[in-house]
């Protein structure tokens, strides 16, 4: 059971202790000179501002017993003594005896002291009376996944947070290992599509989260249904924390999906803001797109000498064999004198050449090879490079295509 929300690392016990004593000792004090009927209104008010008082004036209060065992969860966390917990939901209900609220507390008291089944009583008793408490679900949510009852615990995980979003920060960490698991991806996934607050805000959370990112990315390619809770940023963002994490191969298949391209379609006029997996501009001088009917491509011009970087991307291709094609033409001059070329290296080892790709002769031509990605290099830098001359070069490169034998 978790039950780290409960813990408060702002103070320790014996500090929280002499300061709830002063509190009583002053108020005594003053409640010693007060008519009675003036104590009758302040009990009321005192059951959740001052729960020791009021307990000093009626030990079986219901509400303050209950304040008092949250205080006490809060003091404590997972150290806290059962039997301290299990004396205040036990008053509690002796004064109220329909109180979900205090059934609750003698759950997780029955929960600390080791009593798993005499706990699944008092809090399905407690979720009978009332669905309000969020504890309550969390806690059946996790029992009905160790059972193996994926949808039941999901229902009362939704019910949860649609009633207490500050659950999120300690439940969002749990949902990992359920979404992880293939065998619950087909009933999370209509869950999350339904697109509820929550769900958009986990999305949030695993988007920027490397412990989170990975399970929500493979749940997302098995049920692309499940990609609504993530919105445009969300979307760069999950491959922007892949990336990071080195799930390479994972980065590179949310941009393809969410691109609308496989990673055969190397089209330069799919040319965005996703980095590192779309084209940058690298060369001084000017480029631009294209989207012909047909035709797809890059047009550049560059100025100055030397070797000239004119784009780069990233590519996640998986070891194997491969196609590489490309148009390539030139205004002007030969193709030989412009030495476009295109080359592909393993991003972690820059020394590692896969394969470089160039044009001879002609002032268009259509090249088309075979190369091989090596194991071990599951991520790859293509970059397209021209020699610039003493006066402005120009060139084009288009219907770029990667595919496997």
């Amino acid at each position: 059971m978790n039950l780290k929300f409960f813990r408060s690392a702002s103070s320790k016990g014996q500090k929280h202790k002499g300061s709830w004593l002063k509190v009583a000792v002053c108020a005594i004090a003053a409640l010693t000179a007060s008519v009675t009927t003036a104590a009758l209104t302040y009990r009321q008010t005192a059951q959740k501002t001052s729960p020791l008082i009021a307990l000093w004036m009626s030990p079986g209060n219901a509400k303050a017993n209950n304040v008092m065992a949250k205080l006490v969860l809060r003091e404590g966390g997972l150290e806290t003594d059962p039997k301290a917990l299990a004396s205040f939901s036990q008053r509690s209900i002796e004064t109220l005896a329909l109180n979900p609220e205090a059934l609750s507390v003698a759950g997780i008291a029955d929960t600390f002291a080791g009593k798993t089944d005499a706990a699944r009583e008092k809090f399905r008793l407690s979720e009978k009376m009332s669905r309000r408490y969020g504890i309550t679900s969390i806690w059946l949510f996790e029992d009905q996944i160790k059972a193996g009852n994926i949808s039941e615990g999901l229902a009362l995980l939704d019910r949860a947070l649609r009633i207490q979003d500050s659950l999120q920060a300690t439940v969002f960490p749990t949902l990992i290992p359920v979404i992880s698991n293939p065998g619950a991806g087909a009933e999370i996934a209509p869950l999350l599509a339904e697109g509820s607050d929550w769900t958009q805000d986990f999305g949030a959370y695993a988007a920027v989260t490397p412990a989170a990112a990975p399970a929500l990315a493979k749940l997302v390619e098995a049920h692309p249904e499940s990609a609504v809770i993530l919105d445009d940023t969300r979307r760069r963002q999950i491959v922007e924390t892949l990336f990071t994490a080195d799930e390479f191969a994972l980065a590179g298949q949310m941009y393809d999906r969410f691109n609308g391209s496989k990673r055969s379609g190397l089209s330069f006029a799919d040319r965005g803001d996703w980095r590192p997996f779309d084209w940058e501009l690298g060369a001084s001088g000017t480029l631009s797109v294209f989207d012909q009917s047909g035709r797809k491509g890059i047009e550049f011009t560059i100025d100055g000498g030397g070797e000239q970087l004119i784009a780069s991307r990233m590519l996640t291709l998986s070891a194997g064999q491969y196609t590489f094609s490309a148009r390539a033409a030139v205004q002007e001059r030969d193709l030989a004198q412009l030495g476009l070329r295109v080359r592909l290296s393993c991003a972690s080892q820059p020394s590692n050449r896969i394969a470089q790709f160039s044009w001879s002769s002609g002032t268009a031509q259509t090249l088309s090879t075979a190369f091989t990605v090596p194991s071990g290099c599951p991520l790859q830098a293509i970059e397209v490079i021209s020699l610039g001359q003493r006066s402005s070069t120009s060139g084009s490169l288009s219907d770029l295509i990667i595919d496997p034998v």
